[in-house]
């Protein structure tokens, strides 16, 4: 997939970093506001529906998500790749 390509009703903007889990690109429906959006290597499950009823102030807020393909669309984190803190 690539910039300006569509998942769902996000169009793709640029990637934002790859990790375990997919590739993870900054995202927008056209509203102004722009959001992560990972695409995944299998459909969302169980551990999904869960993680959409945690709110808290230090994890990011599940928006949407979808099988085809298999993505999670969460808020737009400010700042820096994780990875580079770790180094």
């Amino acid at each position: 997939m690539g910039p300006g390509e569509r998942v769902g009703r996000w169009t793709l903007l640029e990637p934002l970093g790859t990790g375990a889990f997919g590739v993870t690109w900054r995202a927008s429906a056209g509203a102004g506001r722009d959001v992560a959006l990972k695409l995944i290597d299998r459909a969302p499950g169980e551990e999904l529906r869960a993680l959409s009823r945690i709110c808290h102030q230090d994890v990011v807020q599940l928006i949407d998500a979808g099988s085809r393909p298999p993505h999670l669309v969460m808020e737009l984190a400010p700042g820096e790749p994780l990875s580079l803190r770790l180094k």
